[in-house]
């Protein structure tokens, strides 16, 4: 192992695993947020149709980038304060542990939850929406009564 004289090794790995796994959980829980961010912005486009306004549009995407990703850190700032290390002698392996109180443990577990659940509910709600969104405008313009056909079609297609 090199020589750090000013500080040891140890800290380095522990504050490069807490902070690795700490944006591995925050990319990947801003990633489905951004998802669905889109898939509403597709909706919002869907049903302005010709009065859609993109600057404003623009506008909307910057604040819900800040928004979300604040959002989505603070939410994580608990994990990597709750990291340590452990050395494993047999393996002459590092691994970094957690452990969380029963308290944090459970708002860690809604936290996860969360993340995961509310993001994926929006995406399926909002694809819904827009393939309703669009069956009733083509069985309007199509002048057709029975909307299921259009919904069948539109489903189909899909």
């Amino acid at each position: 192992m090199a020589s750090y004289p000013f500080a040891n090794v140890d800290s380095y790995v522990a504050i490069f695993s807490r902070i690795q796994l700490y944006f591995h959980r925050f990319l990947l829980a801003i990633t489905d947020w951004f998802h669905a961010c889109v898939a509403l912005e597709r909706l919002v486009t869907v049903i302005a149709d010709v009065k859609f306004n993109l600057t404003k549009s623009k506008t909307m995407a910057k604040l819900l980038i800040i928004v979300i990703s604040l959002f989505t850190r603070v939410s994580f700032l608990h994990d990597p304060i709750h990291r340590y290390l452990i050395d494993d002698d047999e393996e002459q392996r590092t691994w970094c542990m957690v452990h969380f109180t029963p308290s944090i443990g459970i708002c860690n577990s809604f936290i996860n939850i969360f993340h995961s659940i509310v993001p994926f509910g929006l995406k399926l709600i909002l694809a819904m929406s827009i393939i309703v969104s669009i069956a009733k405008r083509r069985a309007s313009v199509k002048k057709q009564k029975l909307v299921c056909g259009t919904y069948k079609k539109a489903i189909s297609k899909t």
